[in-house]
């Protein structure tokens, strides 16, 4: 049976374990209508298929688009630059998160955790 774009895009939302639809559109930075009516199985744009395929760097732009192959692209092996590029992006998303931390215990009136170098809270 051969499925349509909107469902192999909800094929591969479903297999990310994102909490949400919202977040995901969030991270891709798009916005969360948008995307939304896509899953939902509006036309397809241009641009919300190209911030999935950027968002995703293992997705293959194959299977999306015509439904054929494999869902996902084989990593390179031993690719450092792949490597970085992701160990980059873990980092920034960790910094992220503690500074939401930090304005979170600001807000609650929470004393600011003690930051030791090498140890993790």
């Amino acid at each position: 049976m051969e499925t349509t774009i909107n469902q192999r895009v909800m094929e591969f939302y479903n297999s990310t374990g994102y909490k949400s639809v919202r977040l995901w559109a969030k991270e891709l930075g798009i916005p969360y209508t948008t995307l939304s009516e896509f899953l939902r199985g509006s036309e397809p744009r241009y641009s919300t298929i190209k911030a999935i395929l950027d968002g995703n760097p293992y997705l293959s732009a194959e299977w999306l688009m015509r439904g054929t192959g494999e869902m996902l692209l084989k990593r390179e092996p031993n690719n450092p630059s792949s490597e970085k590029d992701e160990l980059e992006k873990i980092k920034a998303e960790l910094n992220q998160m503690i500074g939401e931390n930090r304005l979170l215990r600001e807000q609650l009136g929470l004393p600011q955790r003690k930051e030791v170098p090498g140890k993790s809270a």
